[in-house]
């Protein structure tokens, strides 16, 4: 089965707008790094909110007896763990008083992708560096509204797809489709960001540099690999530890293969033969002591270049009392702090088959609901 789809975004005349735009919290908001619990009464914590550099975006919601961290499937965690809401074990080796021994920062799932996977072209249809200056280029996207700068993260179309090991009751493999690539910039920043060798660069993507190509960049929808966020020390501005674990689990890397065999299939279409599409041929030279095209030099191709697609949820899991891996339950709230709450993607127990935008607009407005029913009561049928 193969799903496509016209993409669409949270945009107002092809300006992207972040999620927190779109709903708004009717509480008063904070921007703090953590929340610090008075623990003169154990049974009663009450919350102290303690600003300590605004500039960050962490927000946490409400004061007094009640609030919510509302900071994303990385910072979240970060906050809880600071104030002592964590695995005891990591918390006490940083010596940071222990207010609930919860799995906090376990349970990190991500979307991963195939990256370089590059097809050309024959016609000037993609996004190509020097062919669009700078300047002229953001003229007309401020002047118009149009050009290359209104291609909504560098995605035009999508298609969800299933391979051999999908259960069928959803898709395993999404594909992003994207008017550029590795090359597309003639190796100034695309390469850096995926962290490419001189080797792999010079040898693949240099002698196309500039030159009409597309991707097609499959990602696995669900993985069953996961990872973790830990403290890096109890100072609030360090970053935290953040392991992935990109399969880890044999199975998702075997399902990015039959992704990758699937891209080769479409990029052969009639649809696409009409550009004179045909797969980039230089084989990476890591890889190249494998049979090309294999599912052994696939797999060598995703572990040399893959990439977060940016969309890691889990990590503060939602789920009954019974469940050893929860942190909140099915109102989410913390479980055993009476008063916190956990409102965004760490919540999710498993990651969506699809982007998670919509899905975490929603787990805000269903939270805002919750919120409002505890201080109000249930709304009353007219």
């Amino acid at each position: 089965m193969a799903i496509a789809h016209i993409l669409a975004s949270t945009a107002l005349k092809s300006v992207g707008i972040i999620g927190s735009t779109l709903w708004i919290i009717p509480l008063i908001l904070a921007s703090l790094t953590y929340i610090h619990y008075d623990k003169l009464d154990p049974e009663s914590p009450v919350i102290n909110q303690k600003t300590l550099y605004k500039e960050y975006d962490f927000v946490v919601v409400g004061g007094g007896s009640a609030g919510a961290v509302v900071a994303g499937a990385i910072n979240s965690p970060q906050i809880m763990m600071l104030s002592g809401i964590g695995p005891k074990r990591d918390l006490e080796r940083l010596n940071i008083p222990v207010l609930a021994d919860l799995p906090v920062g376990k349970n990190l799932q991500d979307h991963v992708g195939m990256g370089g996977f590059t097809f050309r072209v024959d016609k000037p249809i993609s996004i190509v560096q020097d062919r669009f200056p700078a300047f002229a280029m953001s003229m007309q996207y401020i002047l118009n509204g149009k050009g290359p700068m209104t291609t909504l993260g560098g995605v035009e179309g999508l298609a969800f797809v299933d391979t051999k090991y999908g259960n069928r009751s959803w898709p395993d493999i999404q594909f992003h489709m994207a008017p550029a690539s590795v090359n597309s910039d003639a190796g100034a920043r695309v390469r850096k960001v995926l962290g490419l060798t001189d080797e792999l660069y010079n040898t693949v993507y240099k002698p196309i540099a500039n030159q009409d190509v597309y991707s097609l960049i499959p990602l696995l929808l669900r993985p069953h690999s996961r990872g973790w966020v830990k403290l890096k020390s109890k100072n609030p501005f360090d970053d935290p530890i953040i392991n992935a674990n990109y399969f880890d689990d044999p199975r998702d890397i075997k399902t990015l293969v039959e992704g990758a065999k699937i891209g080769i299939n479409i990029s052969e279409t009639n649809a696409f033969k009409k550009f004179g599409s045909r797969f980039h041929i230089i084989p990476f030279p890591n890889c190249k002591h494998l049979e090309f095209r294999s599912d052994e030099y696939w797999e060598c191709h995703i572990r040399t270049i893959s990439m977060t697609i940016y969309h890691p949820v889990g990590t503060c899991k939602m789920g009954p009392r019974w469940d050893s891996g929860a942190v909140v339950d099915p109102r989410l709230r913390v479980y055993g702090v009476p008063g916190l709450r956990v409102i965004d993607a760490s919540i999710m127990p498993t990651i969506p088959s699809g982007n998670t935008n919509a899905p975490v607009i929603m787990v805000g407005e269903k939270g805002t609901d919750l919120v409002k029913e505890d201080w109000l009561g249930p709304r009353q049928p007219k």
